[in-house]
Formats: C-alpha cells, structure tokens, sequence
C-alpha cells in the first residue's frame, strides 16, 4: 500500500490510523474508534486502555476535519495533560503528517486549521470555546456545574462528547448519564482487557476491598465509601404504603400501629447495623490501603479508600 493509499484509509477508519500507531485495539476499542454517536459514555476498569483510544479520537479528528477545535478537560492539569501528552506522542509517531504550527505543552496547533487545547476543568477559565470533539477524562469527579458549562460549547458545531471514567458512587451527571438512552453506553471490565491476570485482581480485591474493587475494576456504581446508609435502604425507607381505614369504618384501626411507620423503623434499624459494619469495613480497608492521593477542590483522597488528608506525602 502506497503511503497516500494508507493515510487515505486511515481517514476513512480511526481503526486502520490505530494500526499505523503500531496500537492493536481491543474489540471495544474499535467499536469506539468507529461509532458515530454524538454523546459516548466510557464507563472503563482501571488501565483498560480507555486514554490510548481517546488519544486515537482526538488524532483523527485534527488532521482529518480542518479547523476542528479538540478540547481535552480533566478535573486537574496534570490529568489533562497527560493524555494530551499521549496524543501529541501518536502524532510524533505518525511522522507529523501534517505541520504544526504551535506546540507545546497544552495546545497543538496544525496547519490545516485544526487545534487539539488541554485543560483542566476549572468552569471559570473553559468556557468560550466552539468545539468539535469534547473529551472528558476522570468525568466522575467533573463536578456537574462544570460539565453544565461545557456541553453547550457543541451546540453550535454538532460536534461530539466522550466522557471516561471509573466509576464514583451513584451521584452526579456522570451516574445519571447511565439513566436516560441520549448516550452511546460502554461498560468495560478489567476481565475484559487481555492484558491484566486474573492473579492481580486477585490480589487487588484482597487489597482494596470488594466495594473499592467492584467501582475501580468491574466499574460498578456502588454506594459512596463511608456513606452512613446505603441508596437502596434510603429509597426503601420511604416505601408507599396504604393509609389505614377510616376510624368510622373501622374502629379498630386506632389501635393498630400505622404499617408505614413499622416499615420505616424496620428499615432505619437495618440501616443503622448496616452503618455499623460499614464503618468497620472502611477502616479496615483504609488501615491495609496503599494510598493514591487525588485532590479535588482543595481536599485531598485517596481515589482506592476514600481516606481524606490535609497534607499528602511527598
């Protein structure tokens, strides 16, 4: 295949411009690189390889569409650049097939027009651009005010949003994004990524705990980390019930304790022992971890345990 015949169909198919990156996608992988869908929701393990294919998006998108706007946000400028520093690392890859004329480390600017912008998701210094392709990575921690501000940046250009992460409890427009049939949905397992043993996550779940494990590994939206009651019991605490008979029509009804109140005491007992055990668990848990810090407006975590500290260690 000539070199023209091969840049040609890499801008036919992102998965044949992922071959010539040297990069072998994963089934899910492709099916991505080659939706069409206007909202993408990612909902990725840990290390599957959801920052690689988004870096392949984002290429494509520069160098095939003149004077598209890429925009790359993350809760923090150390996340946003790292995966913009990944597209810039496939771009130096391909040979620089088309000049650039800015680089540095948040903006690639192209000859044909196109920019690919990295920053981080501070609502007061994002807004006002008119973009093509929005990539949100970490969404779960991209608080909802900001992604209001953001989404309205496509309005205009018809251009598309993908939004990655892990999960983080069932709370915020990343959760609620699961909800409703307006995105394209992805849900991918560290059992499905060929490259993590089954031996690690083994060892993992042993580490992190199943709760810590099932959010960071088999991307489940559970209940947030040291939570006092559990969403389920909260929603069942508040069960409809039939209201008692009219005292007229039946006048023993006054003495018989009201059904609902029984139900609601039944189930604020079950969630006060569920507390208990929790906050048993978390402790434990969070004695074992080894700790990853994250720090997120001003308050710094650990993204495994949850753990909160005022001063992370160097």
């Amino acid at each position: 295949m000539s070199r023209l015949s091969e840049w040609l169909s890499g801008a036919v198919d992102p998965v044949r411009l992922a071959h010539q990156l040297k990069f072998q996608p994963d089934p899910w992988q492709a099916q991505v690189l080659r939706s069409t869908a206007p909202r993408v929701h990612l909902n990725c393990s840990r290390q599957v390889g959801k920052s690689t294919v988004t870096s392949v998006l984002a290429l494509h998108a520069a160098l095939f569409k003149p004077n598209a706007t890429v925009l790359i946000v993350s809760p923090s400028e150390r996340q946003s650049n790292e995966l913009f520093s990944k597209v810039t690392a496939f771009y130096r890859t391909l040979g620089r097939p088309v000049e650039a004329r800015q680089e540095n480390v948040h903006m690639l600017s192209l000859e044909n027009g196109s920019r690919i912008i990295s920053l981080p998701a501070s609502e007061g210094g994002i807004r006002g651009y008119t973009v093509d392709l929005l990539l949100i990575d970490e969404a779960a921690y991209v608080p909802d005010a900001l992604f209001q501000s953001v989404s309205p940046m496509l309005a205009v250009s018809g251009g598309r949003l993908v939004a990655m992460s892990t999960p983080a409890g069932r709370r915020g427009w990343w959760y609620s994004a699961t909800l409703t049939d307006r995105w394209e949905l992805h849900t991918i397992t560290a059992e499905q990524c060929p490259r993590i043993s089954a031996q690690f996550l083994a060892e993992e779940r042993d580490r992190l705990g199943d709760a810590a494990f099932q959010a960071e590994y088999m991307c489940s939206f559970v209940d947030a980390t040291g939570a006092v009651f559990r969403d389920d019991d909260i929603a069942a605490a508040f069960v409809a019930h039939e209201p008692p008979a009219a005292a007229s029509e039946a006048p023993s009804a006054m003495l018989r304790p009201d059904p609902g109140a029984l139900v609601l005491s039944r189930h604020l007992r079950a969630m006060e022992a569920r507390r208990g055990a929790a906050q048993g668990r978390l402790r434990r848990s969070q004695a074992r971890c080894a700790h990853r810090w994250k720090t997120v407006g001003g308050v710094a975590y650990c993204v495994f345990c949850a753990l909160e500290q005022t001063e992370v260690p160097a």
